[in-house]
């Protein structure tokens, strides 16, 4: 850490930064190409969508590397962005669905931003009795559990998502492993990528009705049944939860269905036959026509 950008000069000089990495490597090792400094930052653009263009990772946001979240972050956008667009450039959807990208996404960036920056001044302490009492505190944290503690990110709380603020809707969702009868491996490696329905086999046949399902295949939703063993069905990929992931994930939310993005974030839950044929309708007007949470909630 330097105290001023004048120190630059003297603290790039070869002889010293070959002194502070001669623990790991000398000069007859490698060879020193170039010396820099590096600033950290905390920006997020003001306008992340204007007309046609958009902005994603660094060109939308800045943060400190304390929480190795930049590039994570920058995927995000791209997770995020990338079916939206694919919905607006197959023409299934009208570009206003681009909008949800920074409703969802910034918040998301702000709050791994304020903890990237939290976590920079608690490490770079450079008072010694400070960091002394920094190190015992988390030496002692360690000591008490053999689990590290985990780090919560925010989940979705608006754009993209089903009207009813149903358990998990804006979560990330579980990713486990299922079997067809012929391939094992994560959900999406076996009935592929893209909109997933996960609905209990009970209530399958709510969907059998007024072509949901046929509704849902022309959307290019995959309806997924989890159970304990693979099965043929005209609508359904039908699977065997191979550790029983779903059913347990399921179970803990209360519900019958959960319709999960392309992302990987739940857009909603049902419980009940009735709710179940009320979120597909709601995930089909989204497809087609990038109806929001707040539109839905302004039309009810």
């Amino acid at each position: 850490m330097l105290d001023s950008a004048g120190d630059f000069g003297t603290e790039s000089d070869p002889i010293r930064v070959w002194k502070r990495v001669a623990a790991y490597l000398g000069p007859d090792d490698a060879d020193l190409i170039r010396v820099a400094t590096y600033t950290f930052r905390s920006l997020i653009a003001h306008e992340w969508r204007r007309g046609g263009v958009l902005l994603a990772g660094d060109a939308a946001h800045q943060m400190p590397p304390f929480l190795g979240q930049g590039m994570c972050s920058g995927f995000r956008d791209a997770q995020n962005l990338a079916f939206k667009l694919d919905l607006v450039l197959r023409g299934t959807a009208p570009d206003r669905i681009l909008d949800t990208y920074q409703t969802e996404r910034e918040p998301h960036v702000r709050a791994v931003t304020e903890k990237g920056i939290e976590l920079g001044h608690l490490q770079t302490l450079r008072d010694p009795e400070r960091a002394a009492e920094r190190d015992r505190t988390l030496l002692a944290r360690r000591a008490e559990s053999a689990a590290p503690e985990p780090m919560r990110f925010p989940d979705l709380a608006d754009g993209l998502l089903a009207r009813g603020a149903g358990a998990g809707r804006g979560h990330l969702s579980v990713q486990g492993v299922v079997d067809d009868g012929t391939h094992r491996d994560r959900l999406d490696q076996v009935v592929g990528a893209g909109f997933h329905l996960l609905v209990d086999e009970g209530h399958l046949a709510a969907l059998e009705h007024g072509r949901l399902l046929d509704d849902l295949a022309e959307a290019g939703v995959r309806v997924v049944v989890p159970g304990e063993r693979a099965a043929d069905h005209g609508g359904a990929a039908v699977v065997r939860d191979v550790d029983g992931t779903y059913r347990a994930w399921m179970a803990e939310l209360g519900c019958s269905a959960v319709a999960v993005r392309p992302d990987f974030y739940v857009y909603g839950t049902a419980r009940g036959s009735d709710a179940v044929a009320g979120l597909v309708a709601e995930l089909l007007d989204a497809i087609r026509g990038g109806v929001t949470a707040r539109d839905a909630g302004a039309d009810a």
